[in-house]
């Protein structure tokens, strides 16, 4: 998600380093090995920590140097300075107490009188002396065996705690933040990173690192999650303008005694209602939330899905739903929303249809890349193959395609928009009829004062609204672009 992942370290697993219970791979550092092993050998005269003894185990660990969370571009992990860290052992389930660590640079060694035999070690790395301070990274029980004579090696990693999880963008299709919800400016899918925090805020990577789960109940969101092996980048969409939850939450890594996290984050999708305010765009007023809006019926043939609300008024007839589908929207047949919806409707005919100075348009749109702006055709108007919007890089640009009369779409014919083009800023006003033949993928809303009628394998990114005549469908897919 951030040019500053390139950055960062290549080891980002937190394990045991030098000897043993490394916090990490610290930048600059040489990436320590996951099974870098602690040796254990006989003492004559060891410290006591826990009694009486005849074994020395004698544990060495780093602790990395990064930068914390907040600063994104870079993604480290970091705990404490050696200076003021501490860490804790127990032994055997025993009590814990406080070991005396000898720091030098990122690396400390602790040594530990242990008697002969097999011993459960459990380690606690804080971010204050004496044990005090925040809990930063832990493991839950290594097992050593300590014998005399020889050299003792034992593995033990260490593990970071996770205290809270932090969801972030740098994407600028993406306003807002974690704390005051986050807000779509497009339609593009935008990626967010998934982070655990330790009480310090900063992020937990490698071993220590959890998985989170991001789902949510709401509609109109995508939610791609990365392979386990990625990096915790999760690709959203969210086409419904409404505010709604995405739910973060994560278990502990299998070897620390952290404890299930849960958060809510408020997302809300794009709205066209940016350029409407500015003048630009065409202000559709209720009718924008209308995948179909018809004046007399709405027919259907096959399996059409409209995703959004259908509506008719002043008539009422609806026929066909099933085998046809309303998702993610109501019927509304002759009810007082499809009355609202047709008098904005017509509010945002007379708006686009009389915007002037428009450039003149005659006959046939396939082949043509049109620019943002407005096309105006005084009679009928054809498209046989493919026109091509081209945004020029803006997501808020606008296109307003005025035809007098008819508008004729060929089979197989497409509406392809480039470079930021967005469905939901595309208005095309047509004065009699408009009629879209099979298989075709139109994109935007399409105002009609009579009829519009699609044939079978029609795909329609936006809307359909007519205003005093019927809407007939036949086994097509019609979503409604945002409000």
């Amino acid at each position: 998600m951030n040019s500053g992942r390139a950055g960062e370290p290549s080891c980002r697993a937190i394990v045991a380093a030098t000897l043993l219970l490394a916090a990490g791979c610290a930048s600059g550092a040489a990436t320590p090995g996951a099974g870098a092993l602690a040796v254990l050998r006989p003492t004559a005269a060891p410290t006591q920590m826990f009694g009486p003894g005849t074994g020395v185990l004698v544990v060495s660990f780093t602790i990395p140097h990064g930068v914390a969370a907040s600063q994104a571009r870079v993604r480290k992990p970091q705990y404490i300075s050696p200076a003021t860290s501490s860490v804790t052992v127990g032994v055997d389930g025993g009590s814990v107490a406080a070991a005396v660590a000898t720091c030098a640079s990122s690396s400390c060694t602790v040594t530990l009188d242990l008697a002969l035999g097999s011993h459960t070690l459990a380690f606690r790395l804080y971010d204050a002396p004496n044990g005090g301070g925040n809990e930063l990274a832990s493991n839950t029980a290594g097992v050593c065996v300590v014998t005399s004579g020889t050299a003792n090696t034992c593995p033990i990693v260490m593990y970071g705690r996770a205290s809270s999880l932090q969801m972030t963008t740098t994407s600028p299709n993406v306003s807002g933040s974690q704390s005051a919800g986050f807000t779509f400016l497009s339609a593009a899918a935008v990626p967010f990173t998934i982070d655990a925090l330790d009480a310090d805020g900063y992020q937990i990577l490698g071993a220590g690192a959890i998985t989170p789960s991001v789902s949510t109940t709401g509609t109109g969101i995508t939610i791609a999650t990365p392979a386990p092996s990625a990096s915790p980048i999760y690709a959203i969409t969210d086409l419904n303008p409404a505010t709604q939850t995405i739910a973060l939450s994560s278990t502990p890594a299998p070897n620390s005694d952290g404890t299930a996290l849960s958060t809510n984050v408020s997302l809300a999708g794009e709205t066209c209602a940016q350029n409407a305010i500015t003048g630009q765009g065409v202000p559709l007023g209720t009718a924008a939330t209308f995948a179909i809006l018809a004046g007399t019926t709405v027919t259907n043939v096959g399996p059409s899905v409209v995703t959004g609300n259908l509506g008719v008024s002043p008539g009422s007839a609806v026929t066909g739903f099933g085998p046809g589908v309303v998702v993610n929207g109501s019927i509304h047949a002759g009810d007082a929303v499809a009355l609202q919806a047709q008098i904005d409707l017509a509010t945002a005919y007379g708006n686009a249809a009389g915007r002037t100075g428009g450039i003149p348009e005659t006959g046939d749109l396939g082949g043509l890349t049109l620019s943002p702006g407005v096309y105006s055709a005084l009679t009928s108007l054809a498209l046989t193959g493919n026109v091509t919007l081209d945004g020029q890089n803006n997501p808020n640009s606008v296109f307003v395609i005025q035809i007098g009369t008819s508008f004729g779409i060929a089979a197989n014919s497409t509406v392809t928009l480039i470079n930021e083009a967005d469905p939901c800023n595309v208005f095309w006003t047509v004065g009699t009829s408009a009629t879209i033949a099979a298989n075709t993928m139109f994109a935007g809303s399409l105002l009609a004062q009579t009829t519009v009628t699609l044939a079978a394998g029609v795909s329609v990114h936006g809307r359909v609204l007519a205003e005093g005549g019927a809407v007939t469908l036949s086994d097509n897919a019609i979503t409604v672009t945002r409000p």
